[in-house]
């Protein structure tokens, strides 16, 4: 299959990825409770391991760190010291793996037979809403009659459905409404992906983390789930069917983008002010 090939590496090639996130937040007045989660520590799981790091807040707090229902490391911030501003830097490095073996096709009788897997990511989420898109998932998957084939041409029509542009959407927008307004960033491609493909019975999950071709902010992108393969990385923003691992800097999966959103936190005394910047980056190897 062309569409998102990867290219030709030893099975065992891997490369180690280092990587930069930076947040400044500012507030309109002093505060004294500042209480954060965050969703910015390199998962370990598929084509990621040996990951190592460190988390810098400034001004510095209470914290701790646990595994979500996802599988995710999250970190808990709480910061009481009087303050206008603050700084979470967050660097790191994580082993991934260079090669992806050739992902096979399957007819979707087949996979359907196959496929026994909970049904946490085929179901309704607070974002996607597989039956609300279930017309357009028909329409989309068209004529084709294997995995690759449904993944492919859902991929194509979100290409032609949705453009890229900011303005349009919000952290709170649903797929069916990106969908329906055309327009939307990778947060929107990739619940409008997700929506599509769980209308067909395929589970697929949210991922955020970063790209290493961009600079500057986080990226989205999706899984599908395969029952040779495990989760299998596509990227409909940009069109990969077959996404490269070496070019996705993964920091946590689930059911959309609440499961997965970087940071979350509230403020107190309540006021105006909040995130203002991210700077995040990627560094490959010379050789990767």
């Amino acid at each position: 299959m062309e569409a998102g090939a990867l290219p030709d590496t030893a099975p065992d090639a891997e490369a180690t990825v280092r990587y930069t996130y930076r947040a400044h937040y500012a507030y309109g007045h002093e505060v004294t409770r500042n209480e954060n989660v965050f969703r910015i520590i390199p998962r370990v799981d598929g084509a990621q391991r040996n990951a190592s790091w460190e988390v810098r807040i400034t001004p510095d707090g209470a914290r701790d760190e646990h595994h979500d229902a996802f599988g995710n490391l999250v970190l808990r911030s709480l910061v009481t010291q009087p303050h206008r501003e603050m700084d979470v830097e967050a660097a790191g490095s994580v082993a991934v793996r260079l090669a992806q073996e050739p992902v096979t096709d399957l007819r979707m009788e087949v996979y359907r037979q196959r496929l026994l897997h909970s049904d946490v990511y085929l179901a309704k989420s607070v974002l996607v809403d597989p039956a609300a898109l279930a017309d357009h998932a028909r329409t989309a998957a068209g004529g084709a009659v294997s995995l690759l084939q449904v993944v492919e041409s859902v991929t194509a029509w979100l290409q032609r459905h949705i453009v890229y542009e900011r303005g349009y959407t919000s952290v709170f927008t649903t797929a069916e409404e990106a969908v329906a307004r055309g327009h939307g960033v990778c947060q929107d491609y990739a619940h409008a992906a997700i929506g599509l493909l769980r209308a067909l019975g395929i589970p697929a999950r949210y991922v955020s983390g970063l790209l290493a071709t961009q600079v500057g902010e986080t990226h989205a992108w999706i899984e599908f789930f395969h029952p040779d393969h495990g989760w299998v990385a596509t990227d409909p923003t940009r069109a990969r069917v077959l996404a490269d691992p070496r070019e996705l800097l993964t920091f946590a999966v689930g059911r959309d983008y609440n499961d997965a959103r970087p940071s979350i936190g509230s403020f107190e005394p309540p006021g105006q002010g909040g995130l203002v910047s991210i700077e995040a980056s990627v560094q490959l190897p010379e050789d990767a």
